[in-house]
């Protein structure tokens, strides 16, 4: 598949440079396999990887739609009554974190600052590709193609 992508845009395997991956915190499922192909795909074309935040490839996306936010908050849903929430700043160039992502109870959500849930803002890949063209110096081996886990983000809980 990676083949005939090069073919079709009449590239080398060579000539990839970085693979580029939505590495969460998200899905427990969807950023693993995610981050399994980019480590595949990235290892196979001796290219590197950049592992994107979700929260930053939504702040861009929000600043593409032209809204002027400087500090704003993202949110994706985790599970039941907890979501992922981070607090952002865009200094007009490129979004960063105030706050890094952390998982909260729906009825602790920060109020402070303009709030955008996932369901307002759609993840592209577009974004993903922005952010690691932005970040060439965030550029890793392919070793450390890892999902971005948020402390506490786990469904398992003990028997007593």
């Amino acid at each position: 598949m990676v083949d005939a992508s090069c073919t079709s845009l009449g590239i080398r395997r060579q000539d990839i440079a970085c693979v580029a991956f939505s590495a969460g915190p998200g899905s427990f499922t969807g950023v693993r396999l995610g981050a399994a192909v980019a480590q595949g795909i990235a290892t196979g074309t001796d290219a590197e990887i950049y592992r994107a935040p979700t929260s930053l490839c939504m702040g861009e996306g929000l600043r593409r739609t032209g809204l002027a936010l400087e500090e704003f908050t993202v949110q994706r849903t985790s599970r039941r009554d907890l979501v992922y929430e981070a607090r952002l700043h865009h200094d007009g160039t490129q979004c960063g974190f105030v706050v890094t992502d952390r998982l909260v109870k729906r009825d602790e959500l920060d109020d402070e600052y303009p709030r955008f849930h996932d369901s307002q803002v759609p993840l592209s890949a577009f974004d993903v590709l922005l952010l690691a063209a932005q970040r060439r110096d965030e550029w890793q081996s392919p070793v450390n193609a890892l999902p971005i886990y948020v402390e506490g983000d786990h469904p398992w809980q003990p028997t007593h």
